[in-house]
Order: structure tokens, then sequence, then C-alpha cells
């Protein structure tokens, strides 16, 4: 496979939010506007967060638990390395992972600094959007995740037609 040149993305607009719904929403945008995809690679709920705060007797104060999750790590879709399951019989196929290292990590934090009356919010704390395939609208509409049957525009142009 030939190596593309490496792209990077533009830096995110925004790194705090006030919830996880407001941080997907906002990625959302973020990718549709720069052709990239992101998935969850792993995530830590509040509750083993806040269980190892006890068990360790440490004086970080305990994250609410309407968080539900702790922190996530998103990875590009082309993250990780094609391991092959086939026989053979069809060789050469393209795959979708070249070993891309795009990632964004978020977790919850306090924000004022206060361990008498935290405020918590949700910060990305690392942003790497350097990636080692193009991002272009084409590559990007093939995604399942963002590919629909039809667009709403779409629907109506066929009802009119029937």
């Amino acid at each position: 496979m030939m190596t593309a040149p490496a792209t990077t993305a533009t830096a995110l607009g925004q790194t705090q939010f006030d919830s996880w719904e407001s941080f997907h929403a906002y990625l959302n945008a973020y990718m549709a506007q720069t052709y990239q995809s992101f998935r969850i690679r792993t995530n830590n709920k509040v509750k083993e967060r806040n269980r190892k705060i006890k068990k360790q007797n440490a004086t970080a104060p305990l994250i609410p638990e309407e968080w539900i999750w702790y922190n996530k790590t998103l990875v590009c879709t082309h993250a990780g390395s094609y391991k092959t399951r086939g026989k053979g019989q069809r060789p050469r196929q393209e795959v979708r992972s070249p070993e891309c290292c795009a990632q964004i990590n978020a977790c919850v934090r306090v924000v004022n600094g206060s361990t008498h009356d935290p405020v918590f919010a949700l910060c990305v704390t690392t942003a790497k959007l350097q990636h080692n395939h193009p991002l272009t609208l084409s590559n990007y509409e093939q995604y399942s995740s963002v590919r629909t049957a039809l667009a709403p525009s779409m629907v109506e142009t066929v009802d009119v037609l029937r």
C-alpha cells in the first residue's frame, strides 16, 4: 500500500464543554466540516474514577455522577492495523486501516481550581489531528457513520415523482 502524505486538520475551535452531549454535537459538526471521522476507542465511567479516588484517599474532589463518563478517547476510523481474516482468495483488497495516529482525548475536570466548591467541565486534553491519509469530501461521504440512504430534499423529489 502506498503511504499518503500527512494531512493536518484544522484545530478544534472549542475545547471546554458543559456536557458530553454538547461535546459530541460540536465534534459531529467539526468532523463534517473537516472531513474527519472519529470513533470511541476507550471510555471510563465516573463511578470507577470516584472509586479509585476513595481507595487512594486522594484529595481530588469526587466527580458528580451526572456526568456518567469520566473520560473518552476517540481515534480516527483509520486507526489500528489491518488483521486479515481471509484465506488469500481475493488478494490486495482495499482496507481502511493505515495505522493513523489521530486521536482526541477528553475528560471531566475541575475548572475553577477550588477543592471546596469545585466547578466541573468537560475538557479536551489532547487533540492529535495529523492523519496519514487524505481528508477529502469524497472519502468522508463513504464512511458508514455519515452515509444516509437519502437526503431529506431527495425524499421530497421522490415523493413528487411518484
